[in-house]
């Protein structure tokens, strides 16, 4: 009973979030549209910046997001420095795993389920009503959508924090909880070939952030191993890129393989950064326990984001201006 009630929770906490990024890429889905419509010159550096980032907060799916990038390079290969940039502006697509691990304590999800089962109820009703054209219901069952199962990810949070205790008698009688409590150098190295080889397994993305979320605030995972399975999970998504069997333009290959590796490298070394820095950051101290864990979670998962956005960045400029020249 215990094994149905842990699993269920984390299986129901994804599949959850999944259909919320999903309603949120259909929402957003005129915005991309438009964006890719408008045809942004590439001297125009900082309107191309905001019309990638755009274009990248509004795909939060990683994996899909950069192989809709290096599917669209391979179609326009002469436009390198736009794809290079929406490479680089991939760290974007991860908002979800900052957005939820805030809404964890600080949102009532109860009350936000009960304004998306009211706005899902009104967009039904406004399909009969002549003033709402079909364009606008779609839009509202989207939005309706993408605020029910935002709700309901927050009421698996809820289950969590209150099955707490059951869940670490379960990882105790299981062994589990003595593994990934333990934030040795030695089991970390585990922890991320778990993750990698769970990256090859499971077919969809975000688990890598919101199952050690609901692992580590339930007592269950230790800051470094949250911290691990993240790293794990950014760095099968550069390793997705590797799979991607349809690239035929010898430049884009050659970039996609550039980008990769050094992806890879800067994701580890803002892991191994942040084993350097966790005793300077164990000194925050806030008097809600549960809100500091929360801190520390996203200081963590920004120490790694941040090298890789930086050096991803710095290459791509360097490689803008290389083929500029050419």
């Amino acid at each position: 009973m215990n094994n149905l009630v842990i699993f269920g929770v984390l299986g129901f906490s994804l599949v959850m979030m999944l259909e919320f990024l999903k309603a949120f890429h259909h929402l957003c889905a005129p915005l991309r549209r438009n964006l890719f419509a408008a045809a942004v010159s590439e001297k125009k550096i900082l309107v191309l910046m905001i019309s990638r980032g755009l274009l990248a907060l509004t795909l939060p799916l990683p994996q899909v997001y950069l192989s809709e990038t290096i599917s669209d390079w391979e179609r326009s290969p002469e436009k390198v420095r736009t794809y290079l940039l929406s490479f680089c502006l991939v760290v974007l697509t991860l908002w979800p795993a900052f957005l939820f691990s805030w809404s964890f304590l600080s949102v009532n999800s109860i009350l936000i389920l009960g304004f998306g089962l009211g706005l899902s109820v009104l967009s039904h009703l406004s399909a009969f009503l002549p003033f709402f054209n079909k364009a606008t219901v779609k839009h509202l069952k989207s939005f309706a959508k993408a605020i029910i199962f935002f709700a309901l990810v927050g009421v698996s949070f809820e289950f969590t924090l209150r099955w707490a205790p059951l869940m670490q008698t379960w990882g105790t009688e299981n062994g589990v909880s003595y593994f990934l409590a333990d934030g040795r150098f030695s089991t970390l190295l585990e922890i991320i070939l778990l993750g990698l080889l769970c990256s090859l397994v499971i077919p969809y993305e975000g688990w890598y952030w919101i199952w050690p979320l609901i692992l580590y605030m339930s007592g269950q995972l230790s800051l470094n191993g949250a911290i691990a399975f993240f790293v794990s999970g950014v760095v099968g998504i550069l390793l997705s890129l590797a799979v991607k069997k349809n690239v035929h333009s010898r430049v884009v290959k050659k970039m996609r393989r550039e980008g990769m590796i050094l992806g890879i490298f800067c994701t580890l070394l803002g892991f191994l950064l942040f084993g350097f820095l966790k005793e300077s950051l164990s000194q925050i101290s806030l008097e809600n326990p549960q809100s500091q864990k929360i801190v520390l979670l996203s200081v963590g998962w920004l120490m790694v984001l941040v090298p890789l956005a930086s050096g991803l960045m710095v290459w791509g400029h360097f490689k803008a201006l290389q083929k500029s020249r050419l």
